[in-house]
């Protein structure tokens, strides 16, 4: 375990139907007629992700409802199917004006969503994931919260796409907070390590966890850290408990302002007494309290239901039934409780979940791994209505429904962008570049943030995290050089000098634009002086802007041939190339007449000292000179001219 992941685990406790772009919205009356937010109440918004973690079974979550289609649904789940709508504990309906082969309706137990729904606050989006998604629960949860996938681009990226999110607009408050931003970035809940969904390009995370109740997290912290020993060298080990100390004194400090913060929030409906319920109370009392956190990570757990996922003979009851219902009471609270406070213009909720479940069930009453899922994005400011058509269920491979409608990250760029404010660099900085100009538009069109509210890119366009400078024997410099992310980057102008003043530019190498994941850069300078070499990086970036990564420092000293000639020169009827090399190393012999054709090559291991190598005229008819090259293996080239006579 890092010193990092050793930190992160012991420090945090009447309405008309609208049709647009393939979706069913709904026109209220009580929705304001034009944006009136100032950039002030926009930059005061939040985000809520509420992971089902195990794999939701979207499938009896959102059922269809036109017959044909739900027929084939309960076909392939002849005992876990939940009961059409309009019948005894059947699905309940959620808009009878849609189209019927667009109707969906969800599972009976979610009544609070309904009610969302029906009030204007619920988006469901059909269809989400992402192409050739990853059945492990592992890999797929990872993809979720990097912004990646399956391709080899995306498919391990080292940081959280909120983490480059809030590492791109708030880099000084990674890891501290300031007097302009006193709170975490990020606080999560029911969870005993920081998500993924939050480490930035730099290896740290952007948000707290806590585990217990906010009031007392002060009082558990407080003390924590220890004052440096005087009589330590400096070492590895001394920076070690100067890392440790500098990560709990930012405890300490956002402590305080957490449970301070916590004490002057509060509630103003009641709970239930369950666990999704008490995180999402927490999060109403955080943001009533006053505090900015940007991004909430709540947790529900156990939808990973591979057996008894429903009680026999009653489908619309167990396991599966149970998580669902507490889903949707708690947020419909939740709703209520940001309502009464005044605070629901500043938030949006969304659901999420690794993969959705097989179209069939399995011979234990359960469901196994599947493919796309429904989201649901919750709150005052969504575009209410229905996004996407019911899923396909004969779209099928590997038993995992394939009816991809939305890539998960169209939607997460509607809501950093329309909803928190950032300019096209953040977004890239955060998601692939795609999702800048594709977004699945799941707001209401008056709480999308204008542009001139955007939050821009404050942190570096790239996170360098390596330049080293190494001598390849005696006769040449390997120069590496390696970046964790990069945003909006053009290229490298790479550049020497003897003198660490004055520098001259040797190569220019294209840069990744944007990247999420390590870039390795290489380049081996033959040219390079004998004696001591600086080097130095000039980024530039597409708008022109640069920066400068260096000097790194090396000394070459040259290994050289010291001498090369033959003999007898002129020569009658034969001679003899004579190389004497300070090393032993590998050459290649090139013989030319005086137009540089090739009348003889071959390929020659020198060892140190002299070398010699036996030629005859008849090996070179038709001409009395000859051009006689040795190449090394480092590039370098010496020539002389032969004369036969």
């Amino acid at each position: 375990m890092n010193r990092r992941n050793f930190i992160r685990n012991t420090m945090g406790l009447g309405f008309t139907p609208i049709f647009l772009n393939n979706s069913f919205i709904k026109a209220y009356n009580n929705l304001p007629a034009f944006n009136d937010f100032t950039c002030g109440d926009i930059q005061g918004r939040s985000l809520v992700f509420i992971d089902l973690f195990g794999g939701n079974d979207g499938i009896n979550t959102v059922i269809p409802v036109q017959q044909s289609k739900y027929d084939l649904y309960a076909q392939n789940r002849p005992t876990i199917a939940i009961p059409r709508t309009g019948n005894v504990n059947g699905a309940i309906l959620l808009d009878s004006t849609i189209t019927e082969s667009r109707q969906i309706s969800l599972h009976p137990a979610m009544t609070g969503l309904k009610e969302l729904y029906d009030n204007g606050k619920l988006n469901v989006v059909n269809g989400v994931g992402y192409l050739n998604n990853n059945k492990s629960h592992f890999a797929a949860n990872s993809h979720w919260l990097s912004g990646g996938d399956s391709t080899p681009e995306f498919n391990k990226l080292n940081s959280g796409w909120i983490g480059r999110y809030l590492g791109s607009v708030y880099p000084s408050n990674i890891g501290g907070p300031t007097a302009d931003f006193p709170d975490p970035l990020g606080l999560e809940f029911g969870a005993n390590s920081s998500s993924f969904l939050f480490n930035t390009s730099e290896g740290s995370s952007a948000s707290i966890i806590l585990r217990s109740n906010p009031s007392t997290f002060y009082n558990q912290v407080a003390g924590l850290g220890v004052p440096l020993p005087t009589n330590y060298s400096p070492s590895h080990f001394k920076d070690e408990i100067e890392y440790i100390n500098s990560i709990e004194r930012s405890t300490n400090a956002f402590s305080e302002r957490v449970t301070n913060v916590f004490n002057n929030g509060t509630n103003a409906v009641s709970y239930p007494d369950t666990v999704i319920a008490n995180q999402l109370k927490t999060v109403v009392r955080m943001i009533s309290g006053g505090s900015k956190t940007k991004i909430f990570l709540v947790h529900l757990t156990g939808f990973d239901n591979h057996t008894n996922q429903v009680v026999a003979g009653t489908p619309t009851t167990g396991i599966h039934a149970n998580l669902l219902k507490l889903l949707s009471d708690a947020i419909k609270v939740f709703q209520s409780d940001l309502e009464a406070l005044g605070l629901e213009d500043r938030v949006i909720t969304s659901t999420y979940s690794e993969f959705g479940r097989s179209i069939d069930q399995n011979a234990s009453s359960g469901t196994d791994h599947g493919g796309v899922n429904p989201m649901f994005i919750i709150g005052k400011g969504v575009k209410p209505g229905v996004t996407g058509n019911p899923i396909d269920l004969t779209k099928v491979v590997d038993r995992g429904c394939t009816d991809l409608q939305f890539d998960y990250r169209s939607i997460y760029a509607t809501l950093l962008q329309d909803f928190l404010a950032v300019d096209d660099a953040v977004l890239a900085a955060a998601l692939p570049p795609q999702f800048v100009e594709n977004k699945t538009a799941v707001l209401n069109p008056t709480y999308v943030a204008p542009a001139s509210c955007y939050s821009t890119f404050s942190a570096l366009p790239i996170v360098l995290t390596d330049f080293t400078a190494t001598p390849i024997g005696n006769e040449a410099v390997r120069i590496n050089w390696s970046t964790s992310q990069e945003t909006n980057t053009r290229d490298f102008v790479l550049e020497r000098s003897n003198d660490a003043v004055n520098f001259t530019p040797i190569a220019r190498i294209p840069a990744a634009g944007n990247s999420y994941g390590p870039q390795q850069y290489e380049w081996l300078d033959y040219d390079a002086a004998e004696g001591v070499n600086y080097y130095r990086l000039l980024q530039s970036d597409f708008d022109d802007k640069y920066e400068y990564f260096g000097p790194v420092r090396v000394t070459l000293r040259k290994t050289r041939i010291t001498n090369i000639k033959s003999y007898p020169n002129p020569s009658v009827n034969e001679f003899t190339l004579s190389i004497s090399s300070a090393s032993r190393q590998k050459a290649d012999i090139v013989i030319m007449d005086m137009e540089g054709h090739p009348l003889y090559k071959m390929p020659a291991q020198l060892t140190a000292g002299s070398n010699t190598f036996q030629f005859n005229h008849l090996q070179f008819r038709g001409t009395n000179q000859l051009l006689i090259a040795v190449r090394l293996e480092n590039g370098k080239l010496e020539t002389l001219k032969h004369l036969m006579q």
